[in-house]
């Protein structure tokens, strides 16, 4: 497994301007960048509400359906005010390409099918007509054109060259979390940006970026929770790869965390302002 990102935050050197711990006044709440999310029902994406052990749920306008945890989801950047919050100790991401294992996999099978179509040949010519001399310099080519298929196919899964390089489908993600406060039911979106490629060409087309929710259960406040996720997507490529987490209460709100973009602490005051703001309708 390739390590592609190391996030190393602890209590002792948690420095944010107007954060007080160590039963000093605590902030009355917390503004931050945070994750807007929509997940795919049929053909469309639809507001995530929450999500349980099995499924997530999504607000249809006339009624809230159930999707497969595992349905595509979608994040945009938005201003968030929490008054939750929980400490980053660590967090690590792993990336790993099933796709790459496939396609050696494939290689290894057409070996198996060609040795098993040259047994079939040979089998063939030999309950053929044809006298025993052209019967084996037959066989002799059957053999010969059969061995160096096997020969070339296997020289190349050993060098690694059906497997593309800086690529992956497959992100790990551990670490440990720090609750400020209980949230129960909390559910987490993981989110991968990179540089779209035709693997066939190798040019980039563009910009990629998919994500996965992931529920994670209740967490209790200061009681450390061990993360360990693990999710599946389409085919990406690691150069410039980004890599983000937002987590989620049971009812949808999103929590701060010592890792969140653009964190800022709020006076109970300022908290109270910023949530009407965000939660006035846009004309």
């Amino acid at each position: 497994m390739r390590l592609i990102g190391i996030v190393n935050i602890f209590a002792s050197c948690f420095l944010l301007s107007g954060i007080r711990l160590n039963g000093q006044e605590a902030p009355g709440g917390y503004l931050f960048l945070g994750g807007e999310a929509t997940a795919r029902s049929g053909k469309s994406y639809f507001p995530v509400v929450t999500m349980d052990k099995k499924k997530i749920h999504v607000d249809e306008g006339i009624k809230i359906k159930k999707v497969p945890q595992n349905a595509p989801v979608r994040t945009r950047l938005k201003t968030r005010v929490s008054d939750r919050f929980v400490e980053v100790l660590e967090l690590d991401f792993g990336t790993s390409s099933m796709a790459n294992l496939k396609r050696s996999s494939d290689a290894v099978a057409d070996m198996q099918l060609a040795q098993a179509q040259s047994e079939s040949n040979i089998a063939l010519i030999e309950q053929g007509e044809g006298s025993a001399e052209a019967k084996a310099a037959e066989i002799s080519m059957v053999k010969e054109d059969s061995e160096d298929f096997q020969d070339r196919t296997k020289n190349d899964v050993d060098t690694g060259n059906y497997e593309l390089d800086e690529v992956a489908d497959t992100i790990y993600l551990t670490g440990e979390f720090l609750p400020r406060s209980d949230i129960p039911g909390a559910y987490c979106i993981i989110v991968v940006t990179s540089q779209r490629q035709d693997f066939k060409s190798l040019e980039y087309v563009g910009k990629y970026q998919a994500a996965r929710a992931k529920y994670l259960g209740d967490l209790i406040e200061g009681k450390i929770f061990k993360l360990k996720v693990r999710c599946a997507l389409s085919e990406f490529n690691l150069r410039r790869a980004e890599y983000q987490l937002h987590l989620y209460s049971e009812t949808g709100e999103q929590v701060a965390m010592s890792n969140s973009r653009s964190l800022k602490s709020l006076t109970e005051e300022e908290f109270q302002k910023f949530q009407e703001s965000l939660e006035k309708p846009t004309s």
